[in-house]
């Protein structure tokens, strides 16, 4: 008889197919911060509640308003009646493989007090406090103006330079409010 513990985390489940190529958008579960373009393999229940492993072929993220989704794309799936029958499916990672694809949240912790830079070399405030989101940690930051929300990603941070304690940031005009009055 089969042990009912098995070795396997659930990371997520897939919420619904997306265009005719058999692509289908996933939802993270909250519980794991994980950098999900680490992962080349998942697996998925079957009807018979067999765990099959499923490989993942390309791998798109798409952010909107401070929210990233993942799409996938499956071998073997390669149109969307076959992505249908994977709506609702939850996903699964073997759990020798949560070390490699786990996000080291702690080199985000210490940056409070940071001051940050825009690629121009001014200054633009000071982190002041850190939002934990699933997709990634979005720093607040106090300006002369208010306040603004960095998401901690590629696209916005360039350096972290922790012995002067400043943050080097580009693309900063995509996050703030337009005004007439700038």
């Amino acid at each position: 008889m089969k042990s009912n513990a098995l070795p396997f985390i659930q990371i997520g489940v897939i919420s619904k197919a997306q265009g005719l190529k058999g692509e289908v958008k996933v939802l993270l579960s909250d519980e794991f911060p994980l950098d999900i373009e680490a992962l080349d393999l998942v697996y998925i229940r079957n009807q018979r509640g067999d765990l099959q492993p499923q490989r993942i072929q390309h791998l798109r993220v798409e952010e909107k308003a401070n929210q990233q989704s993942f799409f996938v794309q499956f071998d073997g799936i390669a149109d969307r009646a076959s992505a249908e029958q994977l709506r609702n499916k939850t996903l699964f990672i073997d759990e020798s493989q949560i070390e490699q694809v786990l996000v080291e949240e702690e080199e985000v912790v210490d940056v409070i007090d940071f001051n940050v830079m825009d690629n121009h070399n001014e200054e633009i405030g000071y982190v002041y406090d850190i939002m934990e989101n699933p997709a990634h940690p979005i720093l607040e930051v106090a300006t002369t103006k208010g306040s603004l929300l960095i998401p901690f990603v590629d696209e916005f941070v360039v350096q972290v330079d922790t012995e002067r304690q400043i943050i080097r940031c580009k693309n900063l005009n995509q996050l703030r409010d337009t005004d007439a009055s700038d």
